[in-house]
């Protein structure tokens, strides 16, 4: 990802079990960054909005799935 032309985070599909047409989604932000309004309201859910693109429609995956913490409430909410 970038804003202003700084790198503030990065994520991607992992665990790709190609036979099954599943992966796992990992999504790492700029601890700075993370938790904040902006994360919340912008960067979490666009960079989901982009990933399930990708692995729906360009590489045919069936399920993509996460894990998180609990007392990440709001992730929880986004997902």
């Amino acid at each position: 990802m970038n804003t202003n032309g700084n790198f503030i985070g990065y994520g991607g599909l992992v665990h790709i079990a190609w036979e099954h047409r599943r992966a796992e989604v990992s999504f790492l932000l700029e601890t700075k960054l993370s938790g904040t309004k902006s994360d919340y309201d912008s960067y979490f859910p666009n960079f989901l909005a982009m990933i399930k693109i990708l692995a729906f429609n360009h590489l045919g995956f069936d399920r993509i799935c996460t894990e998180t913490y609990a007392i990440r409430k709001q992730y929880i909410l986004i997902l």
